[in-house]
Parts: C-alpha cells; sequence; structure tokens
C-alpha cells in the first residue's frame, strides 16, 4: 500500500484549506494510506474528516520522522505566502526528502522571492510542480519545470446550478471579507487608520444594497479572525445582520449550493472569489494577493477587482489602500455587466475543472498508484 503525506494549512479553521482537505481525501484512491500533519488539540475537527475517509494524523517532528513516505504532496493552499525564503525554510522544507520517495508541489500559490537563490535550491529537490495561477508559474518556471493547473478546488464536484438567471429576483448579497492587521499591528495608528479607511469603504457599499432592500449575509472564511472585521463594518454601518455559521447554516459539502442563493457578492478572501466565479456569482472582489488577482484576471474578469496591499513583507510587498468610491464604481460596472460575468464565469470554471483533473492523474502516474 503506498503511503502518501498531505501538507497543509489543516486543521485551523480556514474554510478555503477546509475545502482542499476535503478534496484531497476525496480525490486520492481509497488503496493509499494517507497521512496528513494535524496541529494539536484540534479534535473536534479530526474527528470530521475522518468520518470523510480514514487518515493518520501526524502531529509534530518526531512523529513525522517515525514514517517513511513514497511520497509528500505540498497539497495546495498559499503554502509560501513570504517574499523571503532563507536557507532555515530550506532546511526546514528540505527534511521531507529524506523520508519520502517524492517530493510534489500540488496546485500551490507561491508568491515571487525577490532573492530567490535558497528557493531555487528547493525546487530542485521536486518530482512534479503545479501551481495555481500564472504569478507562481511566471516565478517557478524561471528555473524549474511546473504547469498553471489552477487551484484545487476547481476540480471539485459542481452542483446544479441555474447560471445566475434568477438571482437578482432574490435580494441577497454575500459578504465574505478577510482580517486584514492583527491585533498587534493594529496598535499602530497609521495601521489603525487604515484599517478604518478600508471598514468605511466596505461599509459604503454594503449600505447601498441594505438600502435598496437586500438582505446582507456576512461569511467569515478564517473562523475567529474574520469577524472581528466583520463586526467592525456592522457598526461603521450600524447593523446587525445575519454572520453565517459553519456546521450550522452550511458544511464543506453545500458551500456552492450557498453561492447560488445571492444575487451579487463582495469578496476578499481568495476561496470567496473562487466560489463566486465557480457558481457564476456576479462579484466586487478586494484582491490582497498575486492569486487572487491573478484568478480574476485569467478568467477574463481583472474588471470586478481592485489591488488592497496589506504590507510589505507578504502578498504584493506593498501597501496599498483602495481610492474612496472605487469600490462603489466597480459595483456599479459589475452590475452592468452581469451577464458578461456569469457567461465567463461558467466558461473559465469547466476549464479549469479539466485542468486539475488531469493534473491529479499526472501526479498519480509519478507516484505509481
Amino acid at each position: 500500500m503506498k503511503k502518501i503525506l498531505l501538507k497543509g494549512f489543516f486543521g485551523h479553521n480556514n474554510l478555503g484549506d477546509d475545502l482542499l482537505l476535503l478534496e484531497g481525501l476525496k480525490k486520492y484512491p481509497k488503496d493509499v494510506m494517507l497521512y496528513i500533519e494535524w496541529p494539536r488539540g484540534a479534535t473536534k475537527e479530526l474527528k470530521y474528516y475522518q468520518s470523510v475517509r480514514d487518515f493518520v494524523p501526524i502531529y509534530g517532528i518526531k512523529e513525522f520522522l517515525r514514517h517513511r513516505y513514497d511520497a509528500v504532496v505540498w497539497s495546495g493552499g498559499g503554502l509560501f505566502p513570504s517574499r523571503k525564503f532563507g536557507f532555515k525554510q530550506l532546511l526546514k522544507n528540505s527534511i521531507y526528502r529524506f523520508v519520502s520517495s517524492k517530493m510534489i508541489l500540488n496546485g500551490v500559490g507561491i508568491v515571487p522571492k525577490p532573492k530567490r537563490h535558497f528557493f531555487d535550491y528547493f525546487l530542485r529537490l521536486l518530482d512534479y510542480c503545479s501551481v495555481r495561477d500564472d504569478k507562481s508559474w511566471q516565478f517557478v518556471s524561471a528555473s524549474a519545470a511546473a504547469i498553471n493547473c489552477g487551484d484545487l478546488y476547481w476540480g471539485s464536484e459542481t452542483c446544479e446550478s441555474n447560471g445566475g438567471g434568477n438571482r437578482t429576483r432574490k435580494k441577497k448579497y454575500l459578504v465574505c471579507l478577510a482580517n486584514p492587521f492583527s491585533d498587534v499591528e493594529l496598535k499602530n495608528v497609521k495601521t489603525a487608520n487604515r484599517f478604518e479607511k478600508l471598514v468605511k469603504q466596505c461599509g459604503d457599499l454594503i449600505r447601498t444594497y441594505r438600502n435598496t432592500g437586500y438582505e446582507i449575509n456576512y461569511l467569515p472564511f478564517y473562523r475567529g479572525s474574520d469577524e472581528k472585521f466583520i463586526d467592525r463594518v456592522q457598526q461603521y454601518v450600524g447593523t446587525n445582520d445575519k454572520v453565517l455559521h459553519f456546521g450550522e447554516d452550511f458544511d464543506l459539502d453545500t458551500i456552492n449550493h450557498l453561492f447560488q442563493q445571492y444575487s451579487f457578492g463582495l469578496c476578499m478572501r481568495f476561496h470567496s472569489i473562487l466560489l463566486a466565479v465557480k457558481n457564476a456569482l456576479p462579484i466586487v472582489a478586494i484582491e490582497y494577493d498575486f492569486k487572487s488577482e491573478m484568478l480574476l484576471k485569467e478568467a477574463g474578469l481583472e474588471r470586478n477587482g481592485i489591488r488592497y496591499g496589506i504590507r510589505k513583507d507578504e502578498f504584493f510587498g506593498e501597501e496599498k489602500d483602495i481610492e474612496d468610491g472605487t469600490l462603489l464604481k466597480l459595483d456599479e460596472q459589475m452590475q452592468r455587466d452581469r451577464d458578461d460575468f456569469i457567461k465567463k464565469s461558467l466558461s473559465f470554471s469547466k476549464k479549469k475543472e479539466i485542468e486539475v483533473l488531469a493534473n491529479y492523474q499526472n501526479i498519480f502516474r509519478i507516484i505509481g498508484i
């Protein structure tokens, strides 16, 4: 029986990574034994995923070193978000080469590194590399063979969709905001002012929908963090609109159906933008990293997004605010181009589904399963 270790930001209450883990559990053949690095204390989450498919949780470096794997697979996600990758990062990731026959990057997002020397050493250790956006592909392919298959969730089963046909009559608006700053960062006056500016811009757009009779729902993706931003936006707007709760209002298997219940949306998390495109939900997107920006560009929907630079050492590598009124203008344009958004979304989603499934077959051949 083949033994495969899946790596990712799993078990940390991040909805996007939860979806990637679910895909991994479903995609690998049943006669493969899966091992997954898991955080201590996330017992409730572990039981849920093991009910989908049994796997061996790996807690810490000592337990990791007890096993030998046929392959270690970095399984999607933005696993290399920092613009720095030095000797320590190289050493940490090189350890996997000593306990596995194959090393594979599968549908990952990689922020370009201005100093790439050590990252190039890491790339040479790989047996296969697929990434999820053109920016990652351009960076990696400068020194290693790679393909852009897209994010792994494109390969998920798509439930029946009305293609957006009657959504405008539902008058429901979905808001998926990402908390951009930590509590420590917000102690800085400049950062706090940037945060409040973003709160106002999001709040002003949300208010326009609320004032015209739309039901507003908020969907936190990184549970325990995004709610802080949502609470502040609600304070600014002066509302107490519904915040959707995982396990109550939706679960991983119903997430596509959930996105099909709305007329329009405001999205900031990468996987919220992906889910909107996958389910033909017209949105305005706040892009805080290359993966989001590239997704819309590759789909021909770049006019629906605006760049927001959070900090200099991650993502875009810059601090960049959104000009006042921009979100409102983008929304007006998005509503005019609604039909075009739906058409391009459906076409792009089908294309990426095919590419992701073909990518899995490439990996299975390399591992020998």
